[in-house]
């Protein structure tokens, strides 16, 4: 299975180095997981974990790259300077309700928001039924949605892609 792992991750960077790190970070999860017994399908959930570091690594990556040589040129008004800080709040504000949510909760949340799946391609892959898929849809968005709402910005938006 690790070489599943490695290669998962070899395919979506450019850089194998990077891989390999993202790897590590796999797998130390994994270890860190108590109830291991109650997981159907354990290569579904590993490359599960695998994505879910990915995409936690690609979010901090957008942080770490390098900008413009000249700030000068690319300054933004104070208006464009608050919706960024406020969206900035809303992506630590639903990165920390993801967070909170059982393995199972964010991984549907992940799959139908981000990856786009269905509810019944979601119930086969995790191996669970559509009503569950939807229950579950239905507790982590409403995570999400409260802890955006709780954010002291001023302008309270909406979670994208979350219809009120």
């Amino acid at each position: 299975m690790g070489g599943d792992v490695l290669k998962f991750l070899r395919t979506r960077l450019a850089n194998h180095h990077e891989a390999e790190d993202l790897a590590q970070e796999v797998y130390l999860r994994l270890l860190r997981v108590k109830d291991n017994e109650r997981i159907h399908n354990p290569r579904a959930y590993v490359l599960r974990v695998a994505a879910n570091v990915l995409f936690e690594w690609r979010l901090l990556a957008r942080n770490r790259l390098a900008h413009s040589a000249d700030p000068l040129e690319h300054m933004l008004d104070d208006q464009d300077t608050l919706r960024e800080a406020e969206t900035e709040q809303e992506v630590r504000a639903l990165e920390a309700a993801l967070a909170s949510l059982s393995p199972k909760c964010r991984a549907v949340i992940l799959m139908h928001r981000r990856d786009r799946y269905t509810y019944e391609e979601i119930a086969c892959r995790m191996e669970i039924s559509v009503s569950m898929v939807k229950k579950y849809l239905v507790k982590g968005l409403s995570v999400c949605q409260q802890s955006v709402s709780r954010e002291p910005a001023t302008n309270h938006r909406s979670v994208p892609g979350v219809k009120p």
